[in-house]
């Protein structure tokens, strides 16, 4: 029973993981899908003329919120977390009380 708990909080920590990297490339895509319509529709051009030219647009819109920043600190300490609570199970779960002679 102890290595169904192990495993359970292995498996957690690998799902925590992927599913910050899938909200991170979610945000990607949808930063991204806005740039390419706002551009569409004129509202910004690729390459403004008075802009510095380090300032890229497409980079600015990926950076609300932060989420290349805050999701994956969060995500990988969940995970260890989990690892942390599977090396717990591993060591103070005992085999069985001892049956008296």
């Amino acid at each position: 029973m102890k290595w169904v708990f192990v495993l359970v909080n292995l498996a957690a920590a690998l799902a925590v993981v992927w599913a910050g990297m899938m909200v991170c490339n979610i945000h990607r895509v949808h930063s991204y899908s806005t740039f390419t319509e706002l551009l569409d529709r004129k509202v910004i051009v690729s390459k403004p003329e008075k802009a510095a030219p380090e300032f890229d647009i497409a980079k600015s819109l990926e950076a609300i919120g932060g989420l290349d920043t805050y999701i994956p600190m969060i995500t990988y300490g969940a995970a260890a977390l989990f690892v942390l609570n599977a090396v717990a199970f591993m060591i103070c779960w005992k085999a069985g009380a001892s049956k008296p002679a």
